[in-house]
């Protein structure tokens, strides 16, 4: 498939390694970052967000309902969420938002300019998103005890 090209990867990278511990108040640590396909076995939930200009594509998070469920508790700054309403699921997409916010921040600053899309969110099982032919590199962020927490699969063409 190819190398991982770290000057595209990194910034997305920093900017959810700084949205989960900043914003959402969950450490994490980087894990491996490998080539696969965007496909998730069982109940998932995955936020898409697409990229146009320089870069083209889709970034799909993806994670677990009670993974979702503490994003949003985090996001809101409340204690917990046990089911995901409306307003849990409007926090899920807003850390999308933010993280996706800070890497076209990252990539202006470097003269490589893009616009997003707004996120769309995906609940359901067994969910496999086709990226349009695109290489997908995941990035998965793990919790201190090693087990997933998220993860970013960014599936970009240069223009």
């Amino acid at each position: 498939m190819g190398e991982i090209r770290t000057d595209i990867i990194n910034p997305f990278i920093n900017a959810t390694q700084s949205v989960l511990d900043d914003i959402s108040s969950i450490e994490s640590s980087l894990g491996k970052p490998i080539f696969r396909n965007p496909t998730y076995k069982g109940e998932t939930v995955a936020v898409i967000v697409g990229l146009t200009g320089e870069l083209n594509g889709q970034v799909i998070f993806s994670m677990t309902k009670d993974v979702a469920n503490e994003v949003a508790a985090g996001m809101m700054k409340i204690p917990h969420v046990s089911t995901l309403n409306d307003m849990a699921k409007s926090a899920v997409e807003e850390m999308a938002n933010m993280i996706i916010g800070n890497t076209a921040t990252i990539f202006s600053n470097k003269g490589i300019v893009i616009e997003i899309t707004p996120p769309n969110l995906c609940i359901g099982s067994n969910l496999s998103f086709d990226v349009g032919g695109s290489s997908t590199v995941c990035v998965p962020f793990n919790r201190d005890d090693g087990t997933l927490l998220l993860e970013v699969n960014i599936a970009l063409r240069e223009s």
